[in-house]
């Protein structure tokens, strides 16, 4: 019997240590959406919902090279050149995210509190790094940016045009966002 409840204590403190599922692979695309009950913005990769990384970490897949801002408007997903939206963390700080795409791959977050006041991100390595030192953890999406959305996702999409009531956004892998419209990609080739 002692030896049955060693090995219930063992699991419990393993269960504790180490993040359920941390040995899925990340991958693009990743989602940020409302919550389908309340505004809580909710992040999710190819291996399914993300859980807040410690502030300020991000995963590096979100800024390219290769990487393109799409928003699921209410005519479709598009492509954006800026993506703004602003986040309450914790009922007390609210945080306004500004994502710019080059439409060459590569796409800079700003992240802003108070009076202009910047926050400086930290990268982490989706899994599986190369680093095991640098992978992320959690998703490698900043914890109070799955705070409470304040108003809406808002986008200047590719072409000009401004839409201030996106569904969603994603980071996707390999778009053609020259058109400034998404098409079904057929590549042959492996990334």
């Amino acid at each position: 019997m002692k030896q049955n409840e060693a090995l219930v204590v063992a699991a419990v403190l393993l269960m504790t240590i180490v993040p359920t599922g941390c040995t899925k692979p990340q991958e693009l695309p990743v989602v940020a959406s409302p919550a389908a009950e309340g505004k809580a913005l909710e992040w999710r990769d190819a291996s399914g919902p993300l859980r807040g990384e410690v502030p300020w970490v991000l995963r590096t897949d979100v800024l390219g090279p290769n990487t393109y801002l799409v928003v699921e408007t209410a005519d479709g997903d598009r492509c954006a050149n800026r993506v703004s939206f602003r986040v309450l963390a914790a009922g007390t700080t609210e945080y306004t995210v500004t994502l710019v795409s080059d439409l060459r791959g590569n796409v800079s977050w700003r992240v802003t509190y108070g009076a202009g006041r910047r926050m400086k991100l930290f990268s982490c390595s989706p899994r599986p790094a190369e680093d095991p030192r640098q992978k992320c953890i959690y998703g490698g999406i900043p914890k109070p940016l799955f705070g409470e959305l304040v108003g809406d996702i808002s986008a200047e999409l590719v072409g000009g045009e401004i839409d201030d009531a996106c569904l969603a956004l994603r980071f996707e892998r390999g778009y053609p966002c020259d058109t400034g419209a998404v098409e079904d990609v057929v590549d042959d080739e492996p990334l």
